[in-house]
């Protein structure tokens, strides 16, 4: 699967895999993080600095790169988007993730206008 993805959003992806289950999604997970890790030259780039808890980089970090992702990967992201939508713990900063790996089934908003 192609898809566009910005720092923000290879963070979240990165944080919500699994860190332990079974040998095939943990080997998934490794992989994803591998093909979505922010390189050293982009760090410096994108002027990424760690402050804590607290992540933030320069507008470059906004403009979405483009990633092909296997199979597997896709699976284990939407698994993991999954479950915390269905624990009610999805992050408010996975919401345009959600929207790029679920698309089919993100809810319509039903609130009047």
């Amino acid at each position: 699967m192609k898809v566009n993805l910005n720092v923000l959003e290879r963070i979240v992806i990165m944080n919500i895999l699994p860190r332990t289950g079974s040998f095939v999604n943990v080997r998934s997970a490794k992989n994803t993080t591998k093909i979505l890790t922010i390189s050293k030259e982009e760090q410096t780039e994108i002027e990424l600095a760690r402050n804590g808890n607290t992540t933030t980089w320069n507008d470059e970090g906004a403009k979405a790169k483009e990633f092909e992702l296997p199979p597997s990967s896709v699976k284990i992201i939407r698994d993991a988007l999954k479950d915390l939508d269905a624990k009610g713990q999805l992050p408010v900063d996975a919401v345009t993730t959600y929207e790029k790996f679920l698309h089919d089934e993100v809810p319509v908003d039903e609130t009047p206008a």
